[in-house]
C-alpha cells in the first residue's frame, strides 16, 4: 500500500494534495495513513510532499522558470508558504536561487 501511495504522491504532486484526499483515495483513516507512511519512510506525509515540491522548485529556478511561477507549478497556493519553506530547506531565497541563472 505504501508503494502505491507514494507513487500516487509522485504522480500528482502538482496538485493540491491533502491527508483527507490521500485517505479518501485509498480508502484509510488518517491515523492509518500517517502510521504506515511514517513506518515505511522514515517521514510524516507532509514532510515528504514539501520535500519533493522543494526538489523540484530548485531545479525549475534553475533552470530560469520565474520564483511565482515555480510556486504555482508545484502546489504551493501561497507564495509567502513557498518563501518560507524554501528559504528554510535551502537557506536562500527563491529570487536569489533564480538569479543564480
Amino acid at each position: 500500500l505504501t508503494q502505491k501511495i507514494l507513487k500516487y504522491i509522485n504522480d500528482n504532486i502538482n496538485e493540491s494534495l491533502t491527508l483527507d484526499s490521500i485517505c479518501h483515495r485509498f480508502y484509510i483513516s488518517k491515523p492509518q495513513l500517517c502510521r504506515i507512511f511514517k513506518a515505511a519512510t522514515g517521514s510524516t506525509v507532509q514532510n515528504y510532499i514539501n520535500a519533493k515540491r522543494l526538489i523540484n522548485a530548485k531545479r525549475m529556478l534553475n533552470s530560469g522558470i520565474s520564483p511565482t511561477r515555480v510556486a504555482v507549478l508545484n502546489g504551493f497556493n501561497d507564495y509567502s508558504v513557498f518563501y518560507r519553506a524554501f528559504c528554510k530547506e535551502y537557506g536562500t531565497t527563491p529570487k536569489q536561487e533564480y538569479n543564480k541563472v
